[in-house]
């Protein structure tokens, strides 16, 4: 599941995977093999739960609590907070997975973390459609 919903936008902005295995060799493969077996998991456990977190604290504590964060303008803060949020513990549970390889891996990290940042941003909308429906305060974000 991970690897149809991350490699496929990897390939398209970053180096493709064979290109990158020509160019490097079994190191290349070793690192080919940690982002499908390792890297994406985590990225889609670090998106789902991040953006559930974010969601929930904004709907049912900061719009129910304080009662002022329940216009559009708070929700799309609270959007980019989380997407910013799931690209920073990507890059570096990303970097921390693949340690010290010996060939160059900067281009996928980052890469990888602005695609999940992307998908953060998606998935907060979704929830947020299904959340403001039991929220007290927050109904009307983010229309």
């Amino acid at each position: 599941m991970w690897k149809g919903l991350y490699d496929t936008f990897l390939q398209l902005v970053a180096t493709r995977w064979s290109n990158y295995l020509a160019a490097n060799g079994s190191c290349g493969q070793a690192v080919r093999n940690n982002f499908q077996n390792q890297v994406y998991p985590e990225a889609g456990i670090i998106l789902i739960i991040t953006t559930l977190a974010v969601s929930l604290l904004y709907y049912y504590y900061l719009n129910f609590k304080f009662g002022r964060y329940y216009s559009l303008t708070s929700w799309f803060w609270m959007m980019l907070t989380n997407s910013l949020i799931i690209g920073v513990i990507t890059y570096f549970i990303t970097r921390g997975n693949l340690g010290k390889p010996m060939c160059p891996v900067s281009n996928y990290i980052i890469w990888m973390s602005i695609i999940n940042s992307v998908y953060g941003v998606l998935l907060f909308f979704l929830v947020s459609l299904v959340l403001k429906i039991k929220s007290p305060m927050g109904k009307k974000t983010p229309f």
